[in-house]
């Protein structure tokens, strides 16, 4: 089995390596799988995974969550062909889960990757992006406690690129 995710691996390594924004997605695969401890083929087909995001065949996709802090509101978008059309998307749909949400603003966005939000009480949020979900809910809740949010919960995670 660790001989066939292997293979994968080179060839989406090999896919990958035909485009600059696609190298690039392939070199941070690399470089958050680059040490496999614990369980080595779980680890390695998830680079596995990471890397056929990088080469998969809708190219980029992009994804964006915003969020109103007065509102306590969120919107998200995936896997839209550019950055902007994500953010817009992401606005729109934080705007309509409350009219009077003016000040939604967007965290984060990504490409081929997956993005999340925590939220905490009084306020404190966090936003993260990374090449997995697990990833990036862990960095978007270590944003949000800093900010007084000890009880911060992920509340929305997604990732965009997926076939």
């Amino acid at each position: 089995m660790r001989i066939w995710i292997k293979l994968a691996i080179a060839i989406a390594l090999l896919v990958a390596a035909t485009s600059p924004s696609r190298a690039d997605c392939a070199a941070d695969c690399s470089a958050v799988y680059r040490s496999c401890r614990g369980n080595p083929d779980t680890c390695l087909s998830q680079q596995g995974v990471c890397l056929a995001r990088c080469g998969a065949g809708g190219g980029v996709r992009h994804g964006a969550i915003a969020y109103s802090p007065d509102k306590e509101v969120y919107g998200y978008s995936r896997d839209y062909g550019s950055e902007r059309a994500a953010r817009d998307a992401a606005m729109a749909n934080c705007r309509k889960e409350d009219k009077a949400a003016a000040d939604c603003k967007v965290l984060v966005t990504f490409h081929n990757a997956c993005g999340a939000l925590a939220l905490g009480a009084d306020g404190a949020y966090g936003s993260a992006w990374a090449m997995s979900l697990r990833e990036a809910a862990s960095k978007a809740l270590n944003e949000c406690r800093p900010h007084g949010g000890a009880s911060c919960k992920v509340e929305t995670q997604l990732c965009t690129g997926v076939p």
